[in-house]
């Protein structure tokens, strides 16, 4: 094992994205499919939500699933913002975003993916990782919702970070909830 089937495209972030869909399981097999040893992975729920860690070397991969249950959609509309963020999001990627700390260190090179709400998770916890003096190198989102406020987006641009958006535009979520 050594990552010779990890080449970083689009296409290997939609494999990790839609991997976090599957069960714990499902996203194991996956993983180990695409050159990842299983000490290296690590799925983490919280508050209905779910994301994994999988490591190679020091690259750290973080794909977040999009809602999956009645919780995942509670939060989708709790709109009411939290720090200029969109309240569900911000308490969700807070709950995962404690739990995630345990597995990152310092030197970590990170990359994070997510679809749909997952998309909303990894755009925040990017930006909290990064607040945090932590080596966000990319996060590639598909579909994302709106997460925040214009100034929260503008203060948050600044920052480092190669953000990539693959999305529909006739697609409902990526317009919603509505921009402020």
């Amino acid at each position: 094992r050594g990552g010779n089937k990890m080449n970083l495209d689009v296409n290997f972030f939609a494999k990790l994205s839609m991997a976090a869909y599957k069960s714990k399981m499902g996203i194991i097999e996956t993983l180990l499919h695409l050159d990842f040893d299983l000490d290296n992975i690590k799925v983490i729920d919280a508050v209905g939500c779910r994301c994994f860690i999988a490591r190679n070397r020091r690259k750290v991969f973080i794909s977040f699933r999009g809602s999956d249950n009645l919780r995942n959609w509670l939060a989708n509309f709790d709109y009411k913002k939290v720090k200029g963020v969109h309240g569900g999001f911000w308490k969700a990627a807070n709950s995962l975003y404690n739990e995630i700390q345990k597995y990152i260190d310092v030197n970590d090179e990170i990359y994070l993916t997510g679809h749909s709400l997952g998309a909303a998770l990894s755009l925040i916890v990017g930006n909290l990782l990064y607040e945090d003096l932590k080596y966000v190198k990319s996060v590639i989102v598909f579909e994302s919702p709106n997460i925040a406020e214009s100034t929260y987006i503008q203060n948050t641009q600044k920052y480092r970070i190669k953000r990539t958006h693959i999305r529909n535009n006739v697609d409902i979520v990526t317009h919603l909830p509505p921009k402020t």
